[in-house]
């Protein structure tokens, strides 16, 4: 049982993802729906409201709708009753075109809606609120025309959401009728929405901004995933950029056809393309968190996406053979059956190779597997206020990935970060070794040549003195400048490593004219560990030598003592420009960011139970250290 612990963990989290997500998606069928919403409905094209039946509610027109297949009709053309063209009553949305299922018509065609208002006696203003309808239309309001899209004599299409406001009483009879010659779905697809002015106009302005906010937020992902994506090469990232893109251009497009009309079906080809891509996609996530223990991906992954492909081909350019539209619809019922059982098995056989991401991967292919399963079997479901189940359960994806990402990405910059604090220290370790052996190379150099001089004086000397001519060896010793002194190396303090940092930093001041003046007490032995001696005062300087290269007349000063359990220092040094401060974090000036020394020098003094603070007067940067024995 312990041998399979992760695999059972894998399967209760999948079940329990797919039981939440279907939960969710049965009260958002039963809460926010246009179909199941209570609200008065036509009845054999008839749709009576009284006075009470008007105020404060919306109607959503789904059923009892007259369908006049294969005419174009006009009210003229009903001043003698009804046509005599063939008609039915349907409901909105049971069917996507004009074929109504029948994989021997052709979705292309005319057809005419039609309904009829009893409306109170009393005048108001009413509003009708139309979505997307396929892919020209003209409506009619009692004998006028009132709006219309597109062109109906032509195949100009024209595709947007219109509102549009009237005052009527009493019987009032709405037309429409549709042609379309280029767009796999056709017809009205998704209800219209009836009521009072006010009314209607909220729930237009509520829906509008629920979108709007979804859509910044799917938005920013987007930019947080392709910026570390990008900047850390991370794939998952990367993928989830992907999908938080396509998520964002299926998700705007509600919200783009209640400002802008498509006049191009190219353009609806490519919603019927982001629709699917973000399966592609997700698969991709899927392969790259399971760390490639997935199975069939080389088959299904180009597979998914060609399919993709095709559809983008499918919704951009007309195909008139009723036979390839059949086909179309068989192919994406039986992908989504595909998608689902790729992404369940592998989920289950990432949780048998005991892959640490397999509890997150179960739980957004749970979420997926019944968003597609509800989005195929939930008929007639057209959200009030929301979206689809499909764009529901790629939110979920995207917020846990982001999730996942964010605490990945987290570590690895935090650790890109350490690694290029520890490169910099020891970067400065080196250079200061390579210092102090140029000074003994220099040392023995001039010791040597100082051995190799004093013996020919020696023998010159001894030669004088062996013949007793004291006056010349005493002549000849005066002529002679001997330096008989070994240089010994300047001693600026007597810690050690606090030594050579200051002696690294001196010479460098000294080769670029920076006056400095060291008065630093710090004994050997001190409460202080030897690295973090390295990284308060190799930091300082670093910056305050930095600081001083970008100034003309610059200097830096040390000062420091050490007595009673205490050590404090201070570091001043001329500065170019002002520091950038959030809160008590001071921003690079090398980079976009925070200062990582300054941040690694305020660590190790909070570490001794000791205080930074860093502060500028008069155009001089002062940093003040305080650290405490324990």
């Amino acid at each position: 049982m312990v041998k399979y612990k992760k695999l059972v963990q894998v399967l209760i989290i999948l079940v329990a993802s797919a039981v939440c997500f279907l939960g969710l998606a049965w009260f958002l069928y039963e809460n926010d729906n246009k179909y199941t919403q209570d609200s008065l409905q036509p009845i054999g094209g008839i749709l009576a409201l009284s006075e009470e039946d008007v105020l404060d509610d919306l109607f959503f027109l789904t059923n009892g709708w007259q369908y006049f297949d294969h005419a174009l009709l006009t009210p003229k053309d009903f001043e003698q009753g009804l046509p005599e063209a063939s008609m039915q009553f349907i409901t909105i949305g049971k069917y996507n075109n004009f074929s109504f299922g029948s994989p021997h018509k052709s979705p292309y065609g005319v057809a005419t809606y039609g309904l009829l208002l009893d409306l109170p006696e009393q005048p108001q203003i009413y509003r009708l609120d139309l979505p997307e309808i396929y892919s020209a239309y003209e409506l009619y309001i009692n004998e006028d025309l009132i709006l219309s899209m597109g062109d109906l004599e032509t195949e100009e299409i024209e595709i947007g959401k219109q509102s549009i406001s009237f005052s009527a009483s009493g019987k009032t009879e709405l037309l429409i009728a549709v042609k379309n010659n280029s767009y796999c779905y056709s017809g009205m697809t998704f209800p219209p929405v009836f009521g009072l002015n006010e009314e209607v106009l909220e729930w237009e302005y509520t829906t509008l901004l629920l979108h709007i906010f979804f859509i910044v937020v799917i938005f920013i992902i987007f930019l947080f995933a392709l910026y570390f994506g990008l900047k850390l090469k991370n794939k998952s990232a990367l993928f989830l950029s992907f999908i938080s893109f396509f998520l964002f251009i299926q998700s705007i497009y509600p919200v783009f056809f209640r400002f802008f009309t498509i006049k191009n079906s190219y353009l609806l080809g490519i919603e019927l393309f982001s629709i699917y891509i973000i399966n592609f996609f997700i698969i991709q996530l899927q392969h790259k968190l399971l760390r490639g223990n997935t199975i069939g991906y080389k088959f299904f992954s180009p597979l998914i996406f060609g399919f993709c492909c095709l559809l983008l081909v499918y919704g951009g350019i007309p195909f008139y053979n009723p036979m390839i539209h059949q086909g179309f619809s068989s192919l994406i019922r039986s992908m989504k059956y595909i998608i689902v059982i790729y992404l369940v098995v592998n989920t289950i056989y990432g949780g048998y190779m005991k892959e640490p991401a397999s509890p997150l991967v179960a739980v957004f292919t749970g979420s997926i597997a019944v968003g597609l399963f509800a989005d195929r079997h939930f008929s007639f479901y057209e959200p009030i206020y929301g979206s689809f189940f499909t764009e529901y359960s790629g939110w979920i994806t995207v917020v846990l990935g982001a999730s996942y990402i964010w605490r990945d990405l987290t570590e690895a910059y935090c650790f890109k970060l350490t690694f290029v604090e520890e490169k910099r220290i020891l970067t400065r370790q080196v250079s200061i070794q390579k210092t102090q052996y140029l000074e003994i190379i220099e040392n023995i150099e001039e010791t040597r040549k100082q051995k190799h001089d004093l013996r020919h004086h020696f023998k010159t000397i001894y030669f004088y003195l062996m013949q007793e001519k004291i006056d010349k060896a005493i002549e000849y010793l005066g002529n002679q400048e001997i330096n008989l002194e070994i240089n010994d190396t300047l001693v600026l303090c007597e810690n050690t490593i606090a030594d050579a940092l200051l002696r690294y930093y001196k010479k460098l001041c000294d080769t670029h004219n920076i006056k400095i003046e060291i008065g630093l007490f710090m004994p050997n032995e001190i409460f202080i560990e030897d690295t973090d001696i390295s990284i308060i005062l190799g930091n300082l300087l670093e910056n305050a030598y930095d600081a001083s290269l970008k100034i003309p007349n610059s200097f830096i000063k040390v000062i420091g003592n050490y007595g009673e359990g205490c050590f404090v220092m201070q570091i001043e040094n001329r500065y170019y420009s002002k520091l950038r401060r959030k809160g008590e974090q001071i921003y690079s000036t090398k980079h976009d960011g925070f200062g990582i020394g300054t941040a690694s020098v305020r660590a190790v003094s909070e570490k001794y139970d000791g205080f930074t603070i860093f502060e500028e007067k008069n155009d001089v940067f002062i940093a003040s250290i305080t650290l405490q024995g324990i």
